[in-house]
């Protein structure tokens, strides 16, 4: 496989350092953050251009590494243009990554929004909430579910 690199948005720095470093560490790493954020902001749809890049772009080869997420990336492109058989090509890498990386950027936005509106929860707790909003919904409306995602890749 190529050298493709997964950025992460450099305005969001902060929060994905918070997410993941310190005590108040809720994601084992950055790549886990950013593939619950990707499933956070599809869920939400809310898909969000990089206004920048971050430092240290993560090699796609270790979101790849676990099939599931490997399939999750072609699901969210194949999603987000289901018009466009050829999405799925190897030539268009670069095209499934770009989704991938709006998506989390999306998903990143409404973390932040949350912890913004809720400063009394911790990161964690606010994660739980999430996740348990996206479960009470997912059953109301049945609609898939996206904490059986997370439960499967670990988070």
């Amino acid at each position: 496989m190529s050298d493709y690199r997964v950025r992460r948005p450099g305005d969001k720095e902060a929060l994905i350092s918070r997410l993941t470093t310190g005590d108040a560490k809720v994601f084992p790493t950055i790549k886990d953050l950013l593939v619950f954020s990707a499933a956070l902001g599809r869920s939400e749809t809310r898909r969000t251009p990089l206004a920048s890049a971050g430092s240290d772009p993560v090699r796609l080869d270790t979101f790849v590494r676990d099939s599931s997420v490997e399939y999750f990336i072609f699901a969210l492109a194949i999603a987000a243009a289901p018009d466009d058989p050829e999405i799925v090509s190897e030539e268009r890498t670069p095209d499934r990554i770009k989704i991938f990386e709006e998506y989390a950027n999306g998903g990143l936005e409404v973390l932040q929004g949350m912890l913004n509106a809720r400063p009394h929860l911790s990161e964690d707790d606010a994660i739980s909430s999430i996740v348990s909003d996206a479960t009470r919904t997912a059953q109301a409306n049945e609609a898939p579910d996206i904490t059986a995602f997370a439960d499967e890749l670990g988070l």
